[in-house]
């Protein structure tokens, strides 16, 4: 009996080490590769900015705050502002500039893309033309952004919509608009 003891330990041995052979290190099942998928973009809606404005652009470089008042009206991507749009350094009505089609015509002009947004208008100032371009982003029922132009001047701009039935006449201006756009404290 003594001779069988090896033998069957080496057969004990066998049995053990017979299934590691046939699976091999880690083997077992595995998952087929998953299909690629092509990512899926969310849809970005773009802003609206249509509507009478009030843009109020205020200097970080001390030169005060330019009143811009329009109406903005946006076909896809693009927006224009009417052809009476006013310039108003520091918000005073006798120093407006525009709603003069012969003499001065400024007509601002934007591009959206989601919720950015491009603003771009020129006018003539006491220091020559100047074009101001506007960047900012609209978030809810809120936008604004900073602005550069051409004369040196920076900050920051803000909007404020208008009542809806301004059609950017002077008169209607200075009797209905600007006494609403004035705190006040400040009469």
């Amino acid at each position: 009996m003594q001779r069988m003891r090896p033998n069957t330990k080496l057969a004990a041995v066998l049995l053990m080490a017979l299934p590691v052979a046939f699976a091999g290190c880690g083997g077992g099942y595995q998952a087929p590769p998953a299909t690629p998928t092509t990512p899926v973009t969310p849809f970005t809606q773009n802003a609206s900015i249509t509507g009478p404005y009030n843009l109020v652009l205020t200097s970080t470089n001390g030169h005060g705050t330019t009143n811009i008042y329009t109406n903005f009206t946006q076909t896809g991507t693009t927006f224009g502002g009417a052809a009476n749009t006013l310039v108003c350094p520091s918000n005073d009505s006798s120093q407006c500039k525009g709603d003069d089609a012969p003499v001065v015509s400024i007509t601002p002009s934007g591009t959206v893309s989601g919720a950015n947004v491009t603003i771009v208008i020129s006018f003539p100032s006491t220091a020559g033309a100047d074009t101001v371009t506007m960047v900012g982003s609209a978030t809810g029922t809120s936008l604004a952004g900073t602005y550069t132009d051409t004369l040196g001047d920076s900050g920051t701009w803000t909007p404020c919509q208008l009542q809806s039935g301004w059609k950017g006449d002077h008169h209607e201006f200075a009797v209905y608009q600007f006494p609403h756009l004035v705190r006040a404290s400040d009469w």
